[in-house]
């Protein structure tokens, strides 16, 4: 969250996400999160299926959430390397690395991710903000 005073349009207390890291000073956020059910992973294609991958976009911060499976871990933020189709993307550890090895697995999970960055306006200068959850390498 931001707090007074902010620039570009974006809203003071307003919860915003992380929708890509360009650089160690610039990103893109969002003020939508995308939650979906993962059911499986395949070894080989390293393909994670979900029940939908509308909004994904590549180099986007994904996290899963409850029992993982297929040799991903829970609560580290990952990056979508490549949507597949309507159902199924890989993730790389950073952005636009190497596919993540996964082997092959059946279950739920959750999957978070951002939808499409906010536009703001050309601004310049600084605001405090604050993170509500603990930065995860």
């Amino acid at each position: 969250m931001f707090s007074a005073p902010t620039i570009g349009g974006i809203v003071e207390g307003t919860k915003y996400y992380i929708s890509s890291i360009i650089d160690n000073q610039n990103f893109k956020i969002s003020d939508t999160l995308i939650s979906v059910t993962a059911t499986a992973t395949e070894a080989i294609s390293e393909l994670i299926t979900v029940s939908s991958t509308s909004g994904f976009q590549v180099n986007q911060p994904i996290r899963f959430v409850g029992n993982t499976f297929g040799g991903i871990i829970a609560e580290t933020t990952y990056y979508v390397l490549v949507v597949n189709d309507g159902t199924t993307f890989t993730v790389s550890q950073v952005p636009g690395g190497g596919a993540l090895t996964l082997t092959s697995a059946t279950g739920v999970m959750t999957v978070n991710t951002c939808a499409a960055p906010r536009s703001v306006t050309s601004d310049s200068g600084a605001m405090p903000g604050t993170s509500t959850a603990k930065k995860t390498t």
